[in-house]
C-alpha cells in the first residue's frame, strides 16, 4: 500500500532528522511530499514543513543540547535561505 509505504518512508526521515542528519531526512521528506503529489493530487504539508527545517538546520545548526523540537517562532523561509519549493499537482 503507497500510503503505508510513504508514511514508513516520513518515519525514516523523522529518525534523520531526530539524529541531525539534516541532509538525508531533507531528501526523504521532499521525496515523500513529490509521492504524494503525483499519486494523491496534493502535496504532504507536514513533509514540506520537515524538510524546509531539516534545510534551515543544514544552514544553521542547531545547539549541542537540542532535544528535535522546533523552537524558532516561525517557519524557515527564502529569507533564511530556504527553497519554497512545494510542488503541486493535479490529476
Amino acid at each position: 500500500n503507497l500510503r503505508h509505504d510513504l508514511a514508513q518512508k516520513y518515519k525514516h526521515a523523522l529518525s534523520y532528522y531526530e539524529n541531525r542528519n539534516f541532509d538525508k531526512a531533507e531528501a526523504i521528506f521532499r521525496e515523500v511530499s513529490l509521492q504524494m503529489g503525483q499519486h494523491f493530487g496534493t502535496f504532504d504539508k507536514p513533509s514540506v514543513v520537515m524538510r524546509k527545517r531539516a534545510n534551515y538546520y543544514q544552514r544553521n545548526p542547531p545547539p549541542a543540547h537540542w532535544k528535535g523540537i522546533w523552537t524558532l517562532p516561525r517557519e524557515p523561509n527564502e529569507s533564511d535561505g530556504v527553497n519554497e519549493d512545494v510542488v503541486y499537482v493535479s490529476i
